[in-house]
């Protein structure tokens, strides 16, 4: 319970969100989190602006001369997960815990359900676009993982309907239009 919740008659609940973002967001270079997730020109400005040059220089020699995306790795060569989670879904799951019953005096963890292993997600959407996929395992631990959202699941009904692949589907169609 929230301090607020304590000293007054107010009914509070705590979200804990996963990453969040638009499912067009997801193949657009210039995008702030999925242009230096995903793309490798991008990640290699966002590790020469944090002053990562042995990352830097591990992606720039990745670079096969032409945009590409980038299945990014740890030091051992494991694969980055994390959850991503559709604004859509975060939205209707915020107004759930605002309106449910069960909800207040709550914490929940509000996300997608699967986190998203970039070994499996950034090969087929490569293969969508049509561009190389290269593949760096830099220093480091990495990201990776996984967070539950049973708790809102099974106390308010929360069930996200943007999985990864359906994002991804959408984010094909907004990638076609913008080549267009």
């Amino acid at each position: 319970m929230t301090f607020q919740g304590r000293v007054s008659s107010m009914e509070t609940v705590i979200l804990r969100f996963s990453h969040t973002q638009n499912a067009d967001e997801l193949l657009d270079p210039d995008s702030f989190f999925s242009g230096p997730r995903f793309f490798l020109r991008p990640k290699i400005k966002q590790q020469e602006a944090f002053g990562n040059r042995t990352a830097a220089d591990l992606l720039r020699a990745a670079d096969p001369g032409r945009p590409a995306l980038v299945l990014t790795r740890n030091e051992n060569g494991r694969p980055f997960k994390m959850h991503i989670t559709d604004t859509r879904d975060m939205a209707r799951g915020v107004l759930l815990a605002l309106s449910h019953p069960k909800a207040a005096g709550g914490v929940f963890n509000l996300g997608a359900t699967d986190p998203v292993d970039f070994a499996e997600v950034l090969p087929v959407m490569a293969d969508r676009i049509g561009w190389p996929l290269v593949t760096v395992d830099l220093p480091g631990s990495g990201v990776w993982y996984h967070t539950s959202n049973q708790r809102i699941r099974e106390a308010l009904g929360f069930e996200p309907k943007w999985p990864i692949m359906r994002m991804l589907d959408e984010a094909v169609a907004a990638w076609t239009t913008r080549q267009s």
